[in-house]
């Protein structure tokens, strides 16, 4: 699996679950901080995924 693939399903996991999570609160808050959460996962992953499928190295 490519680095963008993984993180564009980090992504939209993170974009799911951080959603019902922050449903409770303002809705602008909530549609901030969910979309704030997601890129920073998804930059996360892209970011470690090479370091996790190259373990032999």
């Amino acid at each position: 699996m490519t680095r963008y693939f993984t993180a564009w399903i980090t992504f939209m996991v993170v974009l799911s679950i951080a959603g019902i999570i922050f449903d409770g609160f303002d809705s602008k808050q909530s549609i901030a901080v969910t979309v704030i959460v997601s890129l920073a996962s998804a930059a996360v992953i892209y970011w470690l995924h090479p370091f996790s499928t190259n373990l032999e190295k």
